[in-house]
């Protein structure tokens, strides 16, 4: 063993050639970091922590070469390091402790990040120069660059560690929220009958009940709605329930004398249970401080409720993913300040609790919609029924459809030259599958004609005989692959051969794009009459693996058999194998499942089944639960609180949970835990359907009936939110559990 002078010697250089190297490669991680990783909303942040990898460069030299200089610098880069990360810890660990508080259900995902955040600050920023120093300040390294000992370091960590203990519960004591308790179902139907009697003049009942009850955090609101319009809306003042809706009493009847009219109209109440300040005004804080139709804004005597936002568009108005336009959340923030630039002082959050009347009775509301009266298979075929009346009226002379209504407006915005082909086809498939389980003949004339506009527009595509559904230079495999759908499941559901060639020569079309592998290319040059072998686009490849089970079964060719099991061969087994991650994770495969469950009996691959089932397990990961989610949420599809739901996803993964189930049952497999999956999905659709009781904010309730919005706090039905929904609904409800 080595010892004296020289063995300390070399002990010392050791270190120094380690730290020298050390300090090298988290330069280059934290450059990196800066400049690609880190986004740049607050530049300083990024130039500093540019500026801090390059002199660990510099330190590294310095240390590697043994010059004092080299010492000196790492030393208070170290110690730096430790204050500014002992900062920046103290104030993630105070976004912890607001977002906990303050930022409603967001908070809940967004404050475990900021610890996840915090964490790392504090590997890189404060363990990792804490280590640096003590090795650098052990006496035979001071020795060896010729500096003297210092240990004030310590002092400094330690006041940094204190702080940071102590910032986080101060945060939360300064923001604390109190919340009053929620009115029981009893008392909103008091308040909803009180507020009638006084609205259509009769004999209010006593309020009693309601004398003790604080009307709130602020003042109570009283909506009146006609036609989807707000025809009166008072801030009731008073200390309890009873004086609060004494007040709004009051208000009505003179609004009544002035217009009588508004006997007709429909009551809402809006309570608010807590407020909580927002510190800054910046456009991102005050974006994702709200629940989106959940909480308002206040400031001053200027108030936004969360149906004022809904309708005027400000909810989900941001892409929280470049390219992925159905992820959105947030609120426009610039516009929700600039409506409020009228009042004065501090911005708050309202936290509310809301009711609405319907025949009597007060129905609580979630992002703008009352729960559902009924559950269950009978309440899905009624939806379903529904959402296909809804989808008849959208359907034009012409055989096309009104892709978006507007239903706050009643507004159909045309088509115009970006007419969607891919939804015009699952929505006259869903036509198809509709008349066959209810046997109607207005909807076999709806589906003959959606379906009729489809031949219409089929192109020849290469040799004769095939043919493509596209528009443009570009054939794309997606809207062929579901006009292929289309067709068979007409031919399927009335047995008219009719079109027969016209599906023929789509599935042949599908055919010459399919790869040796079983996969396929997307995109078809019509032009140049050739594959592009570059784009990739997402369902595609599912979609046409289904036409091709479809195919098999309708027109009987068995190569469209062979080609089917090539695609669910590559679609289960090889599409992630060829890359590391893919052993991992799961993509966009609902139409996978379907398809499978499709090719069943001809191609009966266990591994089909395990696919779909395991794909299923890790969504139902992802599903809200009841009592367990943000509110509306529940039976929904989401990777966070953050991101209010889309329903074409619940709904086209529900036709891909049915799928699996049936797959299941085929192979002899019971899968009690995927029903409960598809019951919550089935309920929350039907849930989130425009129905009678849920439609007071719809400008022409009849027209917007059996709708399915895009999102609860998104105002546009879109055809597919709808024509998914009714085939899960149509498919749920033959499930025998």
């Amino acid at each position: 063993m080595t010892s004296g002078p020289k063995g300390h010697e070399h002990s010392a250089r050791r270190v120094l050639h380690f730290w020298a190297v050390a300090n090298a490669v988290l330069s280059v991680g934290l450059a990196t970091a800066a400049v690609g990783l880190i986004p740049w909303k607050t530049p300083l942040a990024n130039v500093g922590l540019i500026l801090y990898a390059l002199s660990l460069a510099a330190a590294s030299i310095g240390l590697g070469r043994r010059r004092p200089w080299g010492w000196k610098l790492s030393v208070r880069l170290a110690c730096a390091g430790i204050v500014s990360g002992g900062l920046v810890a103290t104030l993630l660990v105070m976004s912890w402790a607001f977002l906990r508080t303050v930022w409603g259900e967001f908070g809940t995902g967004a404050s475990i990040a900021a610890l996840l955040l915090a964490g790392l600050v504090v590997q890189f920023l404060v363990l990792y120069p804490a280590l640096l120093l003590r090795a650098l300040t052990r006496p035979e390294v001071q020795a060896e660059m010729g500096v003297q000992p210092t240990r004030a370091w310590r002092s400094v960590l330690y006041a940094l560690a204190i702080l940071a203990l102590v910032a986080g519960p101060i945060t939360g004591l300064l923001f604390h929220r109190r919340s009053l308790d929620r009115l029981s179902p009893d008392q909103r139907a008091l308040a909803v009958r009180y507020l009638q009697a006084r609205l259509g003049g009769l004999e209010p009942p006593a309020l009693d009940a309601l004398a003790g009850i604080p009307a709130g955090a602020a003042p109570l609101t009283v909506v009146a709605w006609m036609d989807g319009e707000p025809v009166f809306r008072e801030r009731a003042s008073g200390e309890t329930m009873a004086a609060a809706l004494v007040d709004a009493g009051k208000e009505l009847e003179r609004a009544v004398a002035e217009r009588p009219d508004l006997t007709g109209s429909v009551l809402h109440v809006q309570r608010v249970l807590g407020r909580g300040r927002i510190p800054f005004e910046s456009p991102f804080v005050v974006a994702v401080s709200l629940d989106a139709g959940v909480d308002g804004l206040e400031r001053g005597d200027r108030v936004l409720m969360p149906d004022v936002m809904i309708r005027r568009g400000h909810a989900a108005a941001g892409t929280l993913i470049p390219g992925v336009t159905e992820l959105r959340s947030g609120l426009d923030a610039p516009r929700l300040l600039a409506d409020l630039a009228d009042g004065s002082g501090p911005l708050f959050r309202l936290k509310l609790e809301e009711w609405v009347e319907y025949n009597g009775a007060a129905l609580p509301i979630d992002r703008g919609t009352t729960p559902s009266m009924n559950r269950g298979p009978q309440q899905w075929r009624r939806a379903a029924r529904s959402g296909g009346t809804f989808i008849q009226r959208r359907l034009l002379d012409d055989g096309r459809f009104e892709i978006d209504y507007r239903p706050l407006s009643d507004q159909r915005p045309p088509a115009g030259r970006n007419y969607s082909l891919p939804r015009h086809a699952g929505t006259a498939y869903s036509l198809a599958h509709l008349y066959g389980k209810t046997g109607d003949d207005s909807v076999l004339r709806s589906a003959e004609s959606a379906t009729g506009w489809i031949v219409g527009r089929l192109l020849p595509c290469g040799a004769d005989g095939l043919y493509c559904f596209s528009s443009g230079r570009n054939a794309w495999l997606g809207a062929s692959a579901l006009a292929a759908v289309a067709l068979l499941e007409y031919q399927r559901q009335t047995g008219d051969t009719g079109w027969a060639d016209y599906a023929t020569g789509l599935v042949d079309f599908i055919l010459t794009q399919q790869k040796a592998d079983g996969d396929f290319h997307h995109l078809y040059d019509l032009r140049r009459t050739h594959v592009n072998e570059t784009v990739r686009l997402s369902f595609f490849s599912g979609e046409a693996a289904y036409a091709l089970s479809m195919g098999f079964k309708q027109l009987g060719d068995p190569v469209y058999r062979d080609a089917a099991k090539r695609a669910l061969d590559y679609l289960t087994k090889r599409k992630y194998q060829s890359f590391f991650l893919g052993r991992f994770m799961y993509g966009a495969d609902h139409w996978t499942c379907i398809a499978a469950e499709e090719a069943w009996p001809e191609l009966n691959d266990p591994a089909y089944l395990d696919f779909c089932l395991g794909y299923m397990a890790f969504m139902g990961r992802v599903q809200f639960r009841e009592g367990h989610s943000p509110a509306g949420f529940a039976g929904h599809y989401g990777f966070s609180h953050f991101a209010v739901p889309q329903a074409a996803n619940t709904a086209a993964m529900t036709e891909a949970a049915v799928a699996t189930y049936r797959l299941a049952r085929h192979h002899g497999q019971e899968a009690p835990g995927l029903y409960d999956q598809i019951e919550a999905s089935l309920d929350a659709l039907a849930r989130d359907q425009i129905r009678e009781e849920s439609g007071f904010m719809m400008a022409n309730l009849q027209e917007a009936l059996g709708g399915v919005r895009t999102s609860l706090v998104e105002p546009v039905v879109r055809i597919d939110n709808v024509q998914h929904a009714v085939v899960a609904w149509l498919r749920g409800s033959e499930l025998v559990h």
